[in-house]
């Protein structure tokens, strides 16, 4: 076998609240069956567009498995990939209910990011944990997501700030529901020692994202990063423990991403 080989396994785990199975995967270090040590964990969302350009659904994935078998720098680590729900994505990844209104309609949606954080803590977590040689302190466990994934992520770190020891925030999309983010952040600090990466590009607003606010979508990606980055200062987070990154030209596509993923765990583990 390539000494290099990362084995990927998977698993259907029991959703409760959504009355189903979910897959979530496994991207195992190449040493892992040679050697007895326990490794850092980094938890991640929308788990069909992590490891397969083929199964995402932008036709490129965050290129995972090359990052880690190139990058000589970042210790060997375990990836949990999460699959979304295909149809309840928005109201899995949304803790709170957001109110959409068309020439047609009004709708609320959202509101299942509590469950969906504590099925990924109570569930997931314990059970990677008894499956797999991990190192389960919260300096070792991390939570990363982009979009609706960067909200609940956020969410995750503030509602569980004993468990996740860096959270990796790609173009958060919390303008959705910016004033229930911001006050719940407010009055829920992350441990000041977590480290956060935020990033976003200056053109991540979409026709999608248009028909769901009269604000301009470009500027609102760039105004929630800013804002939870203040929201973190302000509570007293360690400067040198949030990373606010923001690129010209860059868009809401996994591309950006995965350029950036590198940079972002390079930053959770102390490398340079």
């Amino acid at each position: 076998m390539d000494s290099n080989y990362l084995a990927l396994q998977t698993h259907y785990l029991e959703m409760p609240y959504m009355e189903e199975k979910r897959r979530v995967r496994v991207l195992l270090p190449s040493n892992y069956e040679t050697e007895t040590a326990n490794y850092p964990v980094v938890y991640m969302h929308d788990g069909q567009n992590i490891f397969f350009s083929r199964e995402s659904y932008s036709g490129y994935s965050w290129k995972l498995i090359p990052l880690l078998k190139n990058e000589e720098n970042l210790p060997p680590m375990i990836i949990i990939g999460i699959d979304n729900s295909e149809e309840n994505r928005f109201a899995e990844y949304m803790p709170w209910e957001v109110t959409i209104e068309d020439e047609n309609e009004t709708i609320s949606v959202g509101g299942f990011g509590e469950a969906y954080t504590q099925w990924l803590v109570e569930t997931v977590k314990p059970f990677i944990d008894e499956h797999y040689r991990t190192k389960q302190d919260r300096k070792h466990t991390v939570l990363a997501g982009s979009s609706l994934g960067a909200v609940v992520t956020a969410f995750a770190g503030a509602a569980y700030p004993d468990v996740f020891g860096s959270l990796g925030v790609f173009s958060l999309a919390s303008w959705l529901s910016e004033n229930s983010f911001i006050d719940y952040l407010t009055a829920n600090p992350i441990d000041p020692k977590t480290k956060v990466y935020i990033q976003s590009g200056t053109n991540e607003g979409n026709e999608t994202d248009q028909l769901l606010t009269t604000k301009d979508t470009d500027q609102a990606y760039i105004d929630s990063s800013i804002n939870y980055y203040d929201t973190l200062l302000r509570n007293g987070h360690r400067i040198d423990c949030v990373w606010l990154r923001i690129f010209a030209g860059e868009y809401h596509f996994e591309k950006y991403w995965a350029d950036h993923f590198g940079e972002f765990l390079a930053f959770a583990f102390d490398k340079e």
